[in-house]
């Protein structure tokens, strides 16, 4: 592994202690019922910063305690009472009540530039971004930015990356040494100073947080507890998020039911591994 990041979701500390609320929700129920006060009271239009996209699905998802497939790679997901489909029907409600914002839809920023840009009090952002969320040259969100650990059962899944040595690699000698000194303790260290890529290292972000150059530390350790990965690895995987996609963002547009939704993403599903396997 070069490097570690969690999906992970922050929030801004003024914002919600002046709507009255003095600690992050512990559930999506609560964080709906935060956001509606927070546009209601005029402190934020748009209180949450999320896309219509397969992330925000698979983040509320998963937070609520949905596995999304067994280890068969079944969907689980479409079962009837699932949780993602709740958190399908949650997450189409959060758009048809403009708790985020229409420009999301529209295509013309991220969940991540509108947020910065100083829209939204809870955005779905990743481990390290609280560190842009805080730099006030980038972000009108500074300095108030803090992670929460996801509400509810609070599950989330990772986006690590690695580096190998090709089957067929005539250099597998100099390969090797390469990667052992590309992953090495001090080089990582310098790869977070200088890039903010969180190490895989557990050794180096702790002596990273030592040093106090790691945001939110806590509260990383608290997330990295509860992850339950998705099946990435399928070779399917990546025509299925695009899918995913579509359907969420066409859902949005057009108003349509969050069940039907899910239930076309479970044939998407099983037509791919059909397709592929």
């Amino acid at each position: 592994p070069v490097y570690a990041q969690l999906v992970m979701m922050d929030y801004n500390t003024d914002r919600l202690k002046r709507a009255g609320f003095n600690s992050p929700p512990s559930s999506w129920s609560e964080l709906k019922s935060m956001a509606k006060k927070l546009k209601s009271s005029g402190i934020d239009k748009h209180p949450i910063a999320m896309k219509s996209s397969d992330w925000s699905w698979y983040l509320m998802a998963l937070s609520m305690g949905d596995p999304m497939f067994d280890k068969d790679l079944n969907p689980v997901f479409a079962n009837k009472g699932s949780k993602a489909r709740a958190a399908m029907r949650m997450l189409l409600e959060f758009f048809s009540e403009e708790l985020i914002s229409p420009e999301i839809v529209a295509g013309t920023v991220n969940q991540h530039s509108i947020f910065w840009s100083g829209t939204g009090t809870f955005h779905q952002g990743w481990q390290g971004s609280i560190r842009m969320g805080n730099d006030a040259k980038k972000s009108k969100q500074a300095p108030h930015v803090a992670y929460m650990v996801l509400p509810g059962v609070g599950n989330t899944w990772s986006f690590p990356a690695a580096i190998g040595i090709a089957k067929y690699s005539k250099n597998v000698e100099a390969s090797w040494k390469f990667i052992r000194w590309y992953t090495g303790k001090a080089n990582q260290n310098s790869i977070y100073k200088a890039f903010g890529l969180y190490p895989s290292r557990s050794s180096v972000a702790a002596d990273l947080n030592d040093e106090g150059l790691v945001d939110g530390y806590t509260q990383i350790l608290a997330q990295s507890k509860k992850v339950n990965e998705l099946p990435r690895y399928t070779l399917w995987w990546g025509p299925f998020t695009a899918k995913v996609s579509e359907e969420i963002l066409t859902a949005v547009q057009r108003g349509a039911d969050s069940d039907k939704t899910v239930d076309k993403i479970a044939v998407i599903w099983n037509e791919l591994k059909s397709e592929y396997e």
